[in-house]
């Protein structure tokens, strides 16, 4: 998304089975009939500042959802560049395009940093 474009959906992820997976600074593991979403940060993919502290593991039931937040600043050249994430990770058999736009998640976890 970009300062004067709408909010969209940026890209929808499955697994197919193909687990685990790293998004971001989020693990996505199976966990019995569920999954298991853990965020470790790192300034690789978070950017600055350093928050290697920030750690949080989230298991996700059969049709629920987890929701991570995180920000950070990168260097670029002679510029800073600003990202701004939030990830949903969802545990469905079917795809639902309704899921995460119609209900709450079971669990949100958020690791935003001051930046400047």
């Amino acid at each position: 998304m970009t300062e004067w474009g709408a909010f969209k959906r940026k890209s929808a992820l499955s697994t197919d089975g193909r687990l685990p997976r790293w998004i971001g600074c989020v693990q996505v593991k199976a966990f019995g009939d569920g999954a298991i979403a853990s965020f470790q940060y790192t300034t690789e993919h978070g950017g600055a500042p350093e928050r290697g502290w920030a750690r949080k593991s989230i298991r996700i039931s059969e049709g629920l959802w987890a929701q991570f937040e995180y920000n950070g600043r990168f260097s670029c050249e002679a510029a800073w560049i600003y990202r701004h994430t939030v990830l949903n990770v969802g545990c469905v058999e079917e795809e639902n395009v309704k899921l995460f736009t119609h209900t709450r998640p079971a669990m949100r976890f958020a690791s935003m940093g001051l930046l400047r």
